[in-house]
C-alpha cells in the first residue's frame, strides 16, 4: 500500500480540499480495486487479512479527522461531520458510486464534496415553539394585523 495518498494538515478551503482528497483517494481505489475487492470480501473469513488492512483503516480515520478540522463546527455537528467523512472515504462508498460506470471518479468526488458541504451550511433557526397553554389559533390571531375580529374555528 505504498501508493496511498498522503494526509495534509487541516484544510483552509474545506470543500475544495475534500473534493481534491476524494479524487486522489478514489484514483487510488481505481488502481487497486481488484485487490481491495478480494481483501474486503475475504476479511471476515481469513484472520491474517485484518493486520494488512489495519493501516488503511487508520489512514482513513486520520484523514477524516484532518478533513473535519477544516470545517467550522463543534459538538454534535462535528461528530456527524466526522462520521459522514469517514463514510465518503470508505472503499465501498467509492465502489457503489462508480460501480456501473454511470459517473466518473472526478464526478463522484465532486458530488460527494458538494453533498457534505451542503450539509455543513448553517441551518435555519427553528420556528419558536408554542408556549404552555397557547394554541396555534391564539398565536395566529395575535400576529395578524387587521384581523376582522372573528375568532378562528377551533
Amino acid at each position: 500500500m505504498d501508493e496511498s495518498p498522503s494526509a495534509d494538515p487541516a484544510p483552509k478551503q474545506p470543500k475544495l480540499e475534500l473534493a481534491r482528497a476524494l479524487d486522489e483517494l478514489y484514483a487510488y481505489y481505481e488502481r487497486t480495486e481488484p485487490m481491495f475487492s478480494n481483501v474486503f470480501r475475504d476479511l471476515d473469513l481469513v484472520d491474517a487479512l485484518q493486520p494488512t488492512i489495519t493501516p488503511l483503516q487508520d489512514f482513513l480515520a486520520e484523514g477524516a479527522a484532518t478533513l473535519t478540522a477544516g470545517w467550522n463546527c463543534r459538538g454534535r455537528r462535528r461528530h456527524l461531520l466526522r462520521a459522514a467523512l469517514r463514510h465518503v472515504l470508505d472503499f465501498h462508498t467509492w465502489q457503489s458510486l462508480t460501480a456501473d460506470e454511470q459517473i466518473t471518479r472526478a464526478d463522484a468526488a465532486e458530488e460527494v464534496a458538494d453533498h457534505v458541504a451542503d450539509r455543513r451550511a448553517p441551518r435555519r433557526r427553528r420556528a419558536p415553539r408554542l408556549g404552555p397553554g397557547r394554541r396555534l389559533a391564539d398565536r395566529m390571531e395575535a400576529r395578524c394585523e387587521g384581523w376582522p375580529g372573528k375568532k378562528l374555528d377551533r
